[in-house]
């Protein structure tokens, strides 16, 4: 599972702190529901990745949606993305990756 998330930074290039990134993820990894702590514990997902993007990914993002016929004026950020091409769209503005060392339960 992959939790994406973009950088209020202007520059192109940004330091972000990897044991904050981390702490953040394994933060945001233990408020899950306790049935994906289970499932994570039994192995059937994997652990909580958290992706950076840089400045202007959503906006992209939403430009793609309204090309493939999504009304500008309906459009919300989705909460789950299953299109290849969309996902194509973030992965290609990735900044940082970080995953939770902490194993659950």
């Amino acid at each position: 599972m992959s939790y994406f998330g973009r950088s209020r930074e202007r520059k192109a290039s940004i330091a972000l702190d990897p044991k904050v990134m981390v702490e953040c993820c394994s933060r945001m990894e233990e408020s899950l529901h306790y049935t994906y702590k289970i499932y994570r514990k039994r192995n059937i997902i994997a652990t909580l990745e958290m992706r950076v993007v840089k400045q202007g990914s959503c906006e992209a993002l939403m430009d793609y949606c309204v090309s493939k016929g999504t009304s500008l004026s309906q459009y919300k950020k989705p909460s789950c993305i299953k299109s290849e091409e969309a996902l194509k769209i973030l992965d290609s503005r990735v900044v940082g990756k970080y995953f939770n060392p902490k194993s659950l339960l």
